[in-house]
């Protein structure tokens, strides 16, 4: 129940809610942290807090895709764009420049890469980059990283190595150290590159990587 908030202000109980149901996902009891991450993005929505109100949404759709119910998680995806057009209707903001899109896209993206729909997980895939770019958000990793995936997925390995590229440099500047080992290949690239000359390889440095 969330009645403990109800004399709180809005943000402060949709961030409350949304932090249980974060709390109840990591307990596994995956039931509970939805009801409490649906609340989340009603609570928040109404308080006018965008990008949590989809932070919110976007949490029952991944775990929705964790159970494997992928036609579960579109849909939830898709009432989550359905926030941000209410929101930018209601605001006169541009839906295109809105980054707390992102994270649908994102989640819409790999939603539609294990359906090997290389075409739609690439246009949402690439506009969650775009909108990652424009916020200077850390989560651009993740968005380089999948769009690393697709491009390998493209047969583009160039490209793909290039993006891990950045992804490095990037976390270069966010380390508090700094050391040799920085400027090493990482696993990822390293397989970009065994995936190209040496398929079976690759395979190898996939199974070390999961031990």
């Amino acid at each position: 129940s969330v009645e403990p908030f109800e004399n709180d202000t809005p943000i402060f109980r949709g961030a409350a809610v949304i932090w249980l149901g974060v709390n109840y996902r990591i307990l596994g009891n995956f039931d509970r942290a939805n009801e409490f991450f649906i609340k989340a993005a009603k609570l928040n929505e109404e308080a006018g807090s965008i990008y949590a109100a989809v932070s919110a949404k976007s949490q029952p759709a991944n775990l929705a895709m964790l159970q494997g119910q992928l036609h579960r998680a579109k849909d939830i995806y898709q009432q989550g764009f359905q926030i941000i057009e209410r929101w930018a209707d209601e605001h006169g903001e541009g839906k295109r420049t809105l980054v707390a899109a992102s994270e649908l896209h994102l989640g819409l993206g790999i939603l539609l890469y294990e359906w090997n729909d290389l075409v739609g997980a690439a246009t949402h895939i690439r506009r969650a980059v775009e909108l990652l770019e424009l916020g200077g958000d850390q989560g651009i990793l993740d968005g380089y990283r999948l769009l690393a995936y697709l491009n390998q997925a493209e047969g583009d390995y160039e490209a793909a190595f290039d993006l891990l590229g950045k992804i490095s440099s990037i976390k270069n500047k966010f380390s508090l150290r700094r050391n040799t080992t920085l400027l090493k290949p990482s696993l990822e690239q390293l397989y970009i590159l065994l995936n190209r000359v040496r398929p079976e390889m690759a395979d190898q440095l996939t199974d070390i990587d999961r031990r």
